[in-house]
């Protein structure tokens, strides 16, 4: 399976006062990863998303530090009918420093109401990651 993968830098802003990322700037960190996912498919407009986010779970395994060079795995784990689950790796230094997993759900924000994925965006994934439509 293809997984997306993009380079990331610790800001010295993204430390706590013990000198490592803070655990919150982990969803900051996936949820660039997921955005440029879809940017890179083409399947959302970064001003107007197509999802919304309605759960995320960290797992945090080693600290990461300013200086270290950090790169994000993310893929499409499940793919429903009106939701995604994603999986996300933080790796710095080549060690595996942070699990997350997101579930994003297709909305409409206009009508305020979940959608079917669309057959093209449900499409587009499977082609990325090489698996059958």
């Amino acid at each position: 399976m293809n997984k997306f993968i993009i380079p990331m830098v610790v800001r010295f802003g993204d430390l706590d006062m013990l000198g490592h990322v803070n655990n919150a700037v982990f969803f900051t960190y996936t949820e660039f990863a997921r955005l440029e996912f879809f940017a890179h498919l083409g399947i959302t407009n970064r001003s107007f998303p197509s999802c919304i986010l309605a759960r995320v779970v960290a797992n945090h395994v080693h600290a990461v530090h300013y200086g270290d060079d950090l790169q994000i795995t993310t893929w499409v784990s499940n793919l429903g009918n009106k939701s995604l689950t994603m999986k996300h790796e933080v790796i710095a230094n080549n060690k595996l420093c942070a699990t997350l997993e997101t579930v994003l759900v297709w909305y409409d924000h206009h009508a305020k109401i979940s959608l079917r994925i669309p057959d093209e965006t449900r499409a587009s994934i499977l082609e990325f990651q090489g698996e059958v439509a």
